[in-house]
């Protein structure tokens, strides 16, 4: 990742949304004001999420393209279980950049949170593709990516994204995403649900 987000916790964040920020940016092309609010929300939502909200709206009007913004205050939305809300926020940021696949997966897990099994299934196709481009365009492709692909071929009953994952919690044990995902189980997707994985990756950072 690129910017500023790589000083964000995982734990702090919905992986598969803040994420979003590096991999489309060769210059980071947005209003340094913008960005410095957009850090002291990401400071201050756990303990005043409205605050942290009205400063992203400040953010958004400062700099409309700053589509990172519609990002965070969907994480902090749905770390807040506002997940109609935070659907709406990430509506917002693929009409400002359509080439997000970690908020397709973003929109997939939240939609079947909402028990809307289909929207669901549309995203995280929407994710695998994207991720699958990202993978074979011959640019970045991080263990960061390989593990939501691997995420969105779970949620789309893939079984090769059991093995994925597997292998990379063998070839990975310490990094430090791989271990969030995989909620350091070495066997990560194996034996557990699809729903597992979803409380897994929503509730954990409530």
């Amino acid at each position: 990742m690129s910017i500023f987000l790589t000083r964000i916790s995982l734990a702090l964040s919905l992986i598969v949304l803040i994420s979003s920020c590096g991999n489309n940016e060769a210059v980071d092309p947005f209003n340094p004001e913008a960005k410095a609010l957009q850090r002291s929300a990401l400071n201050l939502y756990r303990t005043k999420p409205d605050s942290a909200l009205a400063m992203l709206d400040k953010a958004a009007k400062i700099d409309p393209s700053f589509y990172l913004v519609h990002n965070t205050k969907a994480m902090i939305l749905s770390s807040n279980k506002r997940y109609d809300k935070a659907v709406a926020e990430l509506h917002q940021s693929i009409a400002i950049n359509e080439t997000q696949p970690e908020v397709f997966l973003q929109m997939g897990l939240l939609h079947d949170r909402l028990a809307e099994e289909n929207r669901a299934k549309s995203y995280y196709s929407r994710a695998l593709e994207g991720f699958s481009s990202r993978q074979t365009s011959g640019g970045e492709f991080t263990t960061q990516d390989a593990v939501n692909k691997a995420v969105a071929m779970f949620m789309l009953d893939q079984p090769e994204a059991i093995q994925m994952m597997k292998e990379m919690m063998a070839d990975s044990p310490e990094d430090p995403f791989v271990q969030y995902v995989c909620n350091n189980n070495p066997m990560c997707f194996e034996g557990i649900s699809k729903v597992e994985l979803l409380n897994q990756l929503l509730d954990r950072q409530e």
